[in-house]
């Protein structure tokens, strides 16, 4: 599988996309009429190669600026031998940009215009021409008015391939759930993802998308950083330490492991082999006696301990030389354990911590605050685990609220694993994870992930550089497994089985 290679990308909100394209017009300098024919000319390059050049072809244009790119794509289209026709939408007031290229455009005698009607029917189109969707770009505010959210629902009962410019009509980043908008196959987005993109509401509407680099100023991304940040492999590249040659085993830290039970010893298992599968210096994996008798075969390099949860709480010590804590993957809760897991995060509040599974719920249903004793941690649920700690939500959008909210008052790092993973700091940071497919939505993938992260830690990552590069390389390492053995049939232990693979991959 190869890696898709992307520039650094911030995922900034519709208002700061227009202060790039204004930064640009400024400091290029450049004028609008020229910065839109530069955004035609890269996006018509791409249409080209998603359509054979003996199909037609209907270029569907609001009288907005998203508008004015597809009329100017029509006209590329038409210089480049396609039949071409164009829808206009008079959605609003057109903008002066879009005025001129529908001008321009209408003295082309082989194209086409039919301006469409929301109170009547579309025209009659057969099934083999593409559609080519710019009726409106990212500052549409919804909702449709005067009839045309029903055109938009019948241009999605249309079999025509659609192809949206920049985003589908209808789409934005305000309100994810409540607009109607256009079903594409293909989103070919302007020099950025847009954050509308990675929400459950809208990942059948965007089809594949890809990004279409339009010369914008590279001076405006890199003065104004967005906290919303997509994670690729650059980035996480750039981020990974290299080791020196005279490098030793507590170079890389050692990791206190509290996993497992007689019930769960697959979560210890699998959590073990993906920390030193990930790096870790030495790890050692409190847990039963049962649970340890399974580890010894399955990872001889783990250390065990054998560790009874019932145990009085004055003697959960554990030796000064660990570097990292991880708790929860197939522990089971109890009161004794919710004791125990208080004690832990108490008695050693500077050593960073993995807090996950099993442990995040106790500290759902606890009546102690653990919210004073989460730092230097990063907490790594999934959406159920998440709302049982945080409270019901109904959306990522309020999971997004809650978590930015929390990881500030409670100075961690907090992960939201999923479709494209989410992870959280304390200084308001989101990172939305580019890597990961359904295959990996079994039990124990959280598991490997926990073990990776710890390892990371160990190896002196800060929290917000592990969970980042933890959770790239464990996405990008499910792909791999997925590539292998199929989304169906892969394994969490799969995902371990290729981390090594990933790292050659990501090598510094």
């Amino acid at each position: 599988m190869s890696i898709k290679t992307l520039i650094f990308l911030n995922i900034y909100t519709k208002n700061v996309l227009k202060e790039w394209d204004l930064f640009t017009i400024h400091h290029e300098p450049v004028s609008s009429l020229v910065l839109m024919k530069r955004a035609a000319e890269s996006l018509a390059k791409e249409v080209m190669k998603l359509i054979p050049d003996d199909r037609n072809v209907v270029v569907l244009c609001g009288n907005g600026n998203n508008g004015g790119d597809g009329l100017y794509i029509a006209q590329i289209l038409r210089d480049h031998f396609y039949h071409v026709e164009v829808w206009y939408f008079p959605v609003s007031s057109p903008s002066e940009e879009n005025k001129y290229y529908f001008e321009r455009i209408q003295k082309i005698e082989e194209i086409s215009i039919t301006t469409i009607d929301p109170l009547h029917n579309l025209p009659p189109l057969p099934a083999s021409t593409f559609m080519i969707d710019a009726i409106m770009g990212y500052g549409f505010k919804g909702p449709w008015r005067n009839g045309w959210e029903k055109i938009i629902r019948d241009i999605n009962l249309l079999p025509n391939t659609k192809i949206a410019i920049d985003l589908p009509s209808g789409m934005n980043d305000d309100e994810i759930q409540n607009n109607v908008s256009i079903i594409a196959e293909h989103t070919l987005t302007i020099e950025a993802p847009k954050k509308c993109f990675f929400y459950p509401e809208n990942i059948q509407k965007t089809g594949k998308w890809s990004i279409v680099p339009i010369g914008l100023h590279p001076d405006f991304s890199k003065l104004n950083p967005s906290p919303v940040v997509y994670i690729e492999n650059n980035l996480v590249s750039s981020m990974i330490k290299p080791r020196s040659s005279f490098d030793n085993k507590w170079s890389f830290g050692h990791v206190a492991l509290f996993a497992g039970s007689d019930e769960f010893p697959g979560a210890a298992l699998m959590t073990a082999k993906a920390c030193i599968r990930s790096g870790a210096g030495l790890t050692t994996c409190f847990t039963s006696t049962f649970t340890g008798q399974c580890l010894i075969p399955f990872a001889p390099e783990v250390m065990f301990r054998r560790w009874d949860w019932s145990i009085d709480d004055k003697n959960v010590v554990f030796s000064p030389a660990f570097s990292v804590l991880a708790v929860g993957p197939g522990t089971g809760f109890s009161k004794a354990k919710e004791n125990i897991l208080f004690h832990l995060l108490k008695n050693y509040p500077s050593l960073p911590k993995v807090i996950d599974a099993d442990a995040l719920n106790m500290m759902a249903t606890s009546d102690i605050d653990f919210s004073k004793l989460c730092q230097n941690a990063v907490l790594t649920p999934h959406t159920k685990e998440f709302d049982r700690l945080f409270g019901a939500h109904s959306d990522m959008l309020q999971r997004e609220e809650t978590a930015l909210q929390k990881a500030k008052e409670w100075h961690c790092i907090i992960i939201i694993k999923g479709h494209y993973t989410r992870i959280f700091t304390p200084e308001g940071k989101m990172y939305i994870n580019s890597t990961g497919n359904p295959g990996m939505a079994k039990g124990g993938s959280g598991d490997v992930l926990t073990g990776m992260i710890a390892a990371l830690l160990a190896q002196k990552y800060s929290p917000e550089e592990a969970a980042v590069v933890g959770t790239f390389i464990h996405g990008l390492a499910g792909d791999f497994a997925a590539d292998k053995n199929g989304q169906i049939s892969m394994l969490p232990t799969d995902i371990i089985d290729n981390i090594g693979l990933v790292y050659n991959t990501l090598k510094p």
